[in-house]
């Protein structure tokens, strides 16, 4: 999944959930075009990533993260630049943290890349990565 860039990753991630999804569901849900939609599946499966509707995910991980943030900075702003570095869901929640943001990646050590970001970014205090081992 090397070279991918984030709206090839959630296309991808809707592919993954359920093969059948409709590119005209997936352009609603990005909000893109259903063109932009096949295209990108068209160029997917060109490049070997798709292969007969079977994706490819190599040696990719998805994470889920921890984030606690300090009331100094607004979690808006965090988050924003927390989608920025490639979080294909970034949500506010309530409890001992106050984001939780969903990684997928090709690699671990991309994302431990993109848990060393977040981690520098102003206002975030603490994080704690929940790695996927098996979907059922």
């Amino acid at each position: 999944m090397n070279g991918l860039d984030l709206v090839d990753r959630k296309i991808l991630l809707y592919l993954t959930r359920d093969s059948r999804t409709s590119f005209l569901s997936i352009s609603k849900e990005l909000k893109i075009s259903e063109g932009t939609v096949r295209q990108r599946v068209a160029k997917l499966q060109k490049n070997g990533v798709i292969k007969r509707f079977t994706i490819d995910r190599g040696n990719a991980t998805t994470a889920f993260v921890e984030i606690t943030t300090s009331s100094s900075v607004p979690t808006l702003k965090i988050s924003e630049k927390i989608k920025l570095l490639g979080a294909v869901r970034v949500f506010e929640v309530t409890g001992s943290f106050t984001i939780l943001a969903m990684i997928q990646t090709e690699s671990f050590d991309k994302l431990n890349k993109i848990l060393e970001s977040v981690r520098s970014i102003e206002g975030v205090t603490q994080t704690e990565t929940f790695p996927v081992l098996k979907e059922y």
